[in-house]
């Protein structure tokens, strides 16, 4: 496939990678992980335990991300497989499942060779789900 010219229509539709906002994330982050760089690590603080399923698993896959960008795990260890988020969680297998299909029918996490990952646009709108969590 050719190159497409700056001038072509169509030009602004491509793009390499999703618009990353690092200072979103770390915000998103901040009142419910820990991470650790040495093992690497995450480790729920006391308001990320009191999150529900869906967001305990939105917070875990963007704590990968996190590790990820930072340098900490390479790009393929960004996915999390469903044993992985059970694991590290404590949620149970038969209530990570169903709402990993939930979180992938809502397109706020996609799936790629078996593991799970946050895509970068969709920040602002976890942003508010966790907000919203915290009001009730």
């Amino acid at each position: 496939m050719s190159g497409i010219s700056p001038d072509n229509p169509f030009a602004s539709l491509f793009v390499d990678t999703q618009p990353f906002d690092p200072v979103l994330l770390a915000k998103i982050l901040k009142p419910y992980v820990l991470l650790y760089k040495s093992e690497p690590y995450v480790e729920f603080t006391k308001a990320g335990e009191q999150q529900t399923i869906k967001g305990k698993i939105l917070l875990y896959l963007l704590a990968k991300k996190a590790l990820k960008e930072t340098g900490v795990i390479e790009e393929e260890e960004e996915k999390a497989t469903p044993s992985e988020i059970e694991q590290i969680t404590g949620l149970k297998g038969g209530s990570i499942r169903p709402t990993l299909k939930r979180l992938l029918e809502d397109r706020l996490v996609r799936v790629k060779g078996g593991g799970y990952f946050v895509p970068n646009h969709v920040l602002p709108e976890i942003s508010r789900i966790l907000t919203d969590h915290e009001e009730q």
